[in-house]
Formats: structure tokens, C-alpha cells, sequence
């Protein structure tokens, strides 16, 4: 991925990047169809994008196809694919890379990008290249990469009383260790009122993990194994369960069936969530809600992971002359993602937006925006394969059964058997029938 990045790094003649897509028209009038997935907020404003565009260029019409999920989008976009009626660019999660690329649904763009002056190099976020880089290319342009983070009520969670008098009182800059993390949430924890929820899943207890020195799986690039069950990464998931298996702390399966934890933490009645930035404008919604935002808590180094989507090019795009390049260097220049960044949703992949008064919103809560941009350094990628949904759906039953189940020894068993049912479906056993046996002599 760095030497993609250094590959496309486009300058002009005189040496200096500039700031701007070079836009191109045609002569003729030219159709191109954009899709794309998130709240009203997000899609209103892609569709506000693509009339400035057309503003500026009325010899190209976009059409915005829209989609509340992203589950949605992708269905639409399967049933698409190959026909006339595939849209031209359209969003997709980093972790849809593996099966775009398997239906041969996108085509690479830094080609397209670097020919119209996209600066790769300091402009975009690296994490968010190396998320859409494979085949020694950029199958697609981030533009969102949002770090995972700590929600807390400032009402309860109180962070200068964590530590013991003198010490450094933990702050979104430096962090906070699982300790404190720990001390959060007993201090929030009262009558009705619990301190911390992680979800029972893959992506929420993976920055534990990652931060106690282990991994999640064997290879990110080519996975064949969870690796819970080996050295740091059980000894990283044994100090998560001690908290999250504590019912002084955490609600009870009964409770949350009632009443979910996102619900509980808007009224006041939860002292922290782990989310991405997609949750703020929800959470600050609810009037009287306090609301600060920390770094995940380091159980050894700082780790977190990120949700990651960017703008994928169709093979069939290629006959348009070279508009939708032109459109997608739009989209993603620094005009168009501060836009998508006042929504308060997007977490942008473009540097300088991502610096932006537009995405810092100075004088909103939370206070600590910085904590999405300080973490970008610390972000791990999980795997992008094909079957990692299966992956994540045939072990979530078993990760709930940990947090949830009155007894869990064997603890290490648990977790081999966890690691052995994604060996099932990311290294399945060859089909291939055995050689037959030679004809004796």
C-alpha cells in the first residue's frame, strides 16, 4: 500500500500538489449515476453535491440513487451488476472489498485520480488508502474513516477523580488506561444505572485485543483462523470479560432485551458506549445528555479499529469519456467532504476537511473531536475477505454465550472452539477427491 501511495502521488510541473480536481467536459450531454448509503443527512448532502456539479458543468447530469443502510445499497447494487442499470460510482464498506473484487464489480482509480491531480501523498489518510488498496492498486477512494471510540455521560463518568490525587488526570489527547477504563465504569454504576456496555462481537472487543499485544486473526490479508485462543489475545479477552461479566457494571441480557444499551445511554442510564462517529448527531439529539468522547482504553499499546467506506468505479464507467473521473475527483476534493463532514456522521478521508472547522464543529458537544483524528494512527484493519461476514455471524452466537453464559470454563476451550469455527469457513478442507491409488506391479 506505500508504494501505491507513492506511486500515484501526482504533482504538478512546478512540484506542488494542488488542492482541486481538474475537471473535464464533454460535448455531448453525459448521464452518470452515483449511489450511495447512510442517514438522510449524508445522502441529502451527496445529492446537494451532485447539483453544484451540474451547476458547474451542465453538459453532465447526476443522478443520486439513495439508500438508508448499507445492506440495502449492496442488494441493490448485486442486482445491478452487469446490466445497464449498475449505477456509475457507488459507496461500499472497506469489508466489501474482497467480494467486489471477486465479482470483478469495480475497477481501480488511482489511475483515474492521479490523472486529474488527486494528491495521495499528504492529502487522504493513510489508513483509509491501505483499507481500499489491493493488487498493488486503489480499488476505491476513502472517504470516510472513523475510528472506534468512547462515548461517556459527563455526569456520571467523572474524569478527574480516576486516578489518585497528583497523578495525570486522563484526557482524549493522552488516553486512558484499561484501568481507568475499569474505574469508569464502577464509578458510574449506581441504583438503575450500569457503567459501561461492549457489544458481544468481532469488532468491539477486537481493539482489546489488538491493544493487549494480540491478533484477531492469523492474516489480515489472507485469514485462515480467529487467533483468540492464542497468548496475548486470551489473556486480553479474559481482562475484557472480567469487566463485562460483572453485573455490579454491566446490564443483563434481560435488562438490554427490555431496553437497549444506545436507549439506556441517551436517558442518562449508562456511563459508556463504544461507537464511531456515525453515532454523534443521534446522541446529540437528547436533550440532557452531557456527552464526551475518549480513545479506547489501552490494555497495553493504543489500539482501535475503524469503520471505513469509500467510492468504488464500475468497469462499464469507463465508457463515459472520462466524466465519472471527473465526477469522483468532485466528490472527493476538499469542498465535497467538508460538506459530508458538517453533517457530523463522516469522519473524512480527506486530510484537510478532516481539519476542518467543518468536522471539528468547535462549538458543539463533545468536546475531544480531536480523539477521531489523534486515533487514526492506531487504527488496525481487520480482514477483508469474501466469507469474513459469515465469519463474523457463525461466532457471534459464541462470543455471547462468553459475556452472557453463568459459566465459562473451560475458558481456553471456549475460545479454541471459536477460532475452529472460522477455520471452517476461511480455510475449509479441499473437496477434491484423493488421488486414486497406483495399480500394484
Amino acid at each position: 500500500a506505500l508504494l501505491l501511495m507513492g506511486a500515484v502521488a501526482a504533482c504538478t510541473p512546478d512540484g506542488t500538489a494542488p488542492k482541486s480536481a481538474t475537471v473535464t467536459t464533454t460535448a455531448n450531454p453525459t448521464q452518470v449515476t452515483v449511489a450511495v448509503y447512510g442517514p438522510a443527512p449524508v445522502t441529502s448532502a451527496y445529492t446537494t453535491l451532485a447539483k453544484h456539479f451540474t451547476q458547474m458543468h451542465p453538459t453532465v447530469a447526476i443522478s443520486v440513487r439513495s439508500y438508508a443502510t448499507h445492506e440495502q445499497a449492496m442488494r441493490a447494487l448485486a442486482r445491478t451488476l452487469g446490466t445497464s442499470r449498475a449505477p456509475d460510482i457507488f459507496l461500499a464498506g472497506e469489508r466489501d472489498l474482497g467480494a467486489l473484487e471477486a465479482k470483478r464489480a469495480n475497477t481501480r482509480v488511482d489511475e483515474l485520480l492521479s490523472e486529474r491531480n488527486i494528491d495521495f501523498g499528504d492529502g487522504y489518510e493513510r489508513v483509509g488508502l491501505e483499507a481500499f488498496s489491493d493488487n498493488s492498486a486503489l480499488q476505491c477512494m476513502p472517504v470516510d474513516v472513523s475510528p472506534m471510540a468512547v462515548y461517556y455521560n459527563t455526569r456520571l463518568v467523572h474524569l478527574a477523580k480516576l486516578r489518585l490525587p497528583g497523578q495525570k488526570v486522563p484526557n482524549p489527547d493522552d488516553g486512558w488506561r484499561f484501568q481507568d477504563f475499569v474505574t469508569a465504569a464502577q464509578q458510574a454504576s449506581r441504583r438503575g444505572t450500569k457503567g459501561v456496555y461492549v457489544a458481544p462481537e468481532v469488532m468491539q472487543i477486537a481493539p482489546f485485543v489488538f491493544s493487549g499485544g494480540g491478533n484477531v486473526v492469523d492474516d489480515t490479508d489472507m485469514p485462515t483462523s480467529l487467533q483468540l485462543s492464542s497468548g496475548a489475545s486470551t489473556k486480553a479477552m479474559r481482562q475484557l470479560l472480567e469487566l463485562v461479566r460483572n453485573p455490579e457494571v454491566t446490564f443483563s441480557p434481560r435488562q438490554l432485551a427490555r431496553k437497549d444499551a444506545l436507549t439506556r445511554f441517551k436517558q442518562g442510564k449508562l456511563g459508556m458506549l463504544l461507537g464511531f462517529r456515525d453515532l454523534l448527531p443521534e446522541l446529540r439529539k437528547q436533550k440532557g445528555l452531557s456527552l464526551g468522547v475518549m480513545p479506547m482504553p489501552r490494555i497495553g499499546g493504543s489500539a482501535t479499529v475503524a469503520n471505513v467506506s469509500g467510492l468504488c468505479v464500475t468497469p462499464q464507467a469507463e465508457k463515459s469519456g472520462g466524466v465519472v473521473g471527473d465526477v469522483l475527483a468532485y466528490l472527493v476534493g476538499d469542498k465535497a467532504s467538508e460538506a459530508l463532514a458538517a453533517t457530523g456522521y463522516i469522519t473524512p478521508a480527506n486530510s484537510d476537511a478532516l481539519h476542518s472547522d467543518a468536522f471539528l464543529q468547535p462549538n458543539r458537544e463533545p468536546n475531544g473531536s480531536n480523539v477521531f483524528i489523534n486515533q487514526m494512527r492506531f487504527v488496525t484493519l481487520l480482514p477483508r475477505s469474501p466469507v469474513w461476514a459469515k465469519v463474523v455471524k457463525a461466532t457471534d452466537n459464541r462470543l455471547y454465550q462468553l459475556f452472557y453464559d453463568p459459566v465459562i470454563d473451560p475458558f481456553d476451550a471456549r475460545l479454541t472452539t471459536i477460532d475452529d469455527v472460522s477455520k471452517a469457513i476461511l480455510a475449509p478442507p479441499s473437496t477434491s477427491p484423493s488421488p486414486s491409488p497406483s495399480p500394484s506391479g
